[in-house]
């Protein structure tokens, strides 16, 4: 994301408010000093569903970028909106966020949503907390042609329930073949500095259940 009175503007909608900035210019160049060759954009929710900004990043690198869509359970014209954003082909994910407000996430319009994700091939990521994991798990269940992505281990709370018990219903989510974890925001979710020792054994709990290639 750009600064606050930039274009697009920042939107509350989903209640997120940086207190720093995120350019697309510092992403590419972080990607140049680490020697990385393509990237993942995933739409910041302080756009809530305006995908501006994250099409004109994606212009900036041809061919290196792809990009992942939010698709809001609301719209009636979401199927719509989805296959206009996705028709290029390098906006190849759509994600929702049971995890930021409440939104029916879960509700009829996600049917659409998952609807229009299979039929055009497109990856769903969730980012969620440990309580609905469950719920994605059933949804992924019903959609096996969809691959589903759970962001940030759907990050668990180390002082609600320490080591694996927190994320019981992230492990048990393994079972379904079409679901994927990212092993992501860790220094985020750690009570101590790193290398974060403290989520270790989430770490290797998770890598255990799903395997390198999810």
């Amino acid at each position: 994301w750009a600064a606050e009175h930039g274009d697009p503007q920042w939107r509350p909608d989903l209640g997120f408010r940086p207190t720093t900035l995120a350019p697309i210019d510092g992403y590419l160049a972080e990607l140049a000093a680490a020697g990385v060759v393509d990237g993942v954009l995933v739409q910041p929710s302080v756009y809530a569903f305006d995908h501006a900004y994250l099409e004109r990043a994606i212009a900036l690198a041809p061919g290196r970028l792809r990009g992942v869509m939010l698709a809001d359970p609301l719209d009636e014209r979401v199927a719509d909106r989805i296959r206009g954003l996705t028709r290029t082909g390098e906006i190849t994910g759509i994600r929702l966020m049971p995890l930021r407000t409440e939104r029916e996430w879960f509700g009829p319009g996600s049917e659409v949503i998952w609807r229009t994700a299979a039929d055009l091939g497109l990856t769903m990521t969730f980012l969620v907390r440990p309580d609905q994991v469950p719920e994605v798990a059933a949804w992924a269940a019903r959609f096996r042609d969809v691959p589903v992505v759970i962001d940030h281990m759907a990050r668990p709370d180390l002082s609600e329930r320490p080591g694996p018990a927190a994320i019981e219903a992230l492990l048990a989510a393994s079972s379904v073949g079409n679901v994927h974890v990212k092993l992501s925001a860790i220094g985020s979710m750690s009570k101590l500095p790193a290398p974060y020792e403290d989520t270790l054994s989430w770490v290797r709990a998770t890598a255990d259940a799903y395997g390198p290639h999810r």
